[in-house]
């Protein structure tokens, strides 16, 4: 058995590295319907085509089963790993990076005293508007808000804009209405930025609340 040490483990060793070059590449979420119909992908996807000066209908298909032939192909490649990463524990069930936002979203947060949404309450990053700034500047926060601009928005999003609508209703006793939304827009490239570009954008998922309901 002594003899046999040295081989058994360098092929210990082997099985290791092989084991964590495989699983580290990236996993089955490229090709997860959800992460192909948020917001951002699919405007990175409309970007690259028209760059491209291709369909853009067609151009997702074909990305989509380029993804669908790597999954395919990385399973198969970690399939004689996956019980051994179980048995560690040493599996990883979220992605380590997250790609860039080209068209970022910014939670905004808007009162109304009487004549419409023309009270800023919060912005990020606007001393003006930082009512509730120290709540959202904890970075588990900023985490959380960091998914609505990501993927696609579902009741998390309806149930945490109700809740500001009704807290802020109450910290501000003379507001008649709250307006949550989601401010997006696209982020301007290096030669926009040295001409001074201030980016444009639009209000989407807007979710207003009656503070007379809510006190």
């Amino acid at each position: 058995m002594k003899a046999h040490w040295p081989h058994l483990r360098a092929a210990f060793v082997l099985f290791q590295i092989l084991a964590i070059a495989t699983m580290a590449l990236p996993g089955p979420v490229v090709g997860n319907e959800k992460a192909w119909n948020t917001r951002n992908a699919k405007k990175d996807i409309d970007d690259w085509s028209a760059s491209l000066g291709s369909d853009p209908e067609t151009f997702r298909g074909m990305l989509r089963s380029v993804a669908t032939g790597y999954v395919a192909v990385r399973q198969a490649l970690t399939a004689p790993f996956r019980s051994w990463a179980s048995w560690t524990g040493t599996t990883q069930s979220w992605a380590m990076f997250a790609s860039p936002q080209r068209s970022p979203a910014e939670l905004h947060i808007t009162g109304d005293v009487g004549r419409g949404f023309d009270v800023p309450l919060y912005r990020p990053h606007d001393d003006t508007a930082d009512l509730w700034a120290g709540f959202f500047d904890h970075n588990r926060m900023r985490k959380f808000r960091g998914r609505f601009g990501r993927r696609s928005i579902g009741r998390t999003y309806d149930q945490f804009a109700s809740y500001l609508g009704r807290r802020t209703c109450v910290m501000k006793p003379d507001l008649v209405r709250v307006r949550v939304a989601l401010y997006t827009y696209r982020s301007p490239g290096p030669e926009e930025l040295g001409r001074g570009v201030v980016p444009q954008g639009a209000y989407e998922h807007e979710r207003v609340t009656s503070c007379e309901a809510a006190r």
